[in-house]
């Protein structure tokens, strides 16, 4: 269980900070707030003629980050926000350390599931505009200070889909490329 930290997205358009925390998912918050919460939410227009998002159905409580065929110690982290604690992003983090694949004989921590609420996702919106921005950058950030704390110096490992995980976000927060769709910081 990870200790609770302070943080702040901005209020899209306008960029008003708002308070936020990061916490530790639980088993009930991936439940209710994700499994259910997320995708129920009456700004979401979903295109019917569009592939559902990838992560429409998963069951956070029951995915494991795998790494060379082996399930890793992972951590399941969220950012809450809002009078009702809504959970606006969440990620995996291993806790067991991978090989970097950049810094030869260096070790990182492995990221993955790193998604935002579909209410902050602007394709989603029926209005098109977002709700809270920086989720992501708040997670990573909180990564690596995670990975400094495993003692891998901050570095990350991120294998994303480049439908779901742009190259200007993960450029902004830091991260270069060692090869097709995998992000190093």
């Amino acid at each position: 269980m990870i200790e609770p930290g302070r943080t702040k997205l901005f209020l899209a358009p306008d960029r008003v900070y708002v308070e936020a925390k990061i916490v530790s998912l639980t088993e009930k918050m991936a439940d209710d707030l994700i499994l259910r919460g997320w995708w129920d939410e009456q700004c979401l227009d979903i295109p019917h003629d569009q592939p559902l998002p990838i992560d429409r159905y998963w069951n956070w409580n029951a995915m494991e980050i795998e790494f060379d065929g082996q399930a890793l110690e992972s951590e399941r982290i969220a950012v809450v926000a809002g009078d009702d604690g809504a959970v606006q992003g969440a990620m995996m983090i291993s806790s067991q350390p991978v090989p970097s694949a950049l810094d030869l004989g260096k070790e990182c921590l492995f990221v993955e599931l790193l998604f935002t609420a579909p209410r902050n996702r602007p394709n989603l919106r029926k209005d098109r505009s977002p709700f809270l921005l920086g989720v992501g950058t708040e997670l990573l950030t909180w990564g690596v200070q995670f990975s400094r704390e495993k003692g891998c110096d901050g570095r990350l490992r991120l294998d994303g889909s480049q439908d779901y995980l742009p190259f200007a976000v993960v450029r902004k927060a830091g991260f270069a490329t060692a090869r097709s769709r995998s992000y190093i910081i």
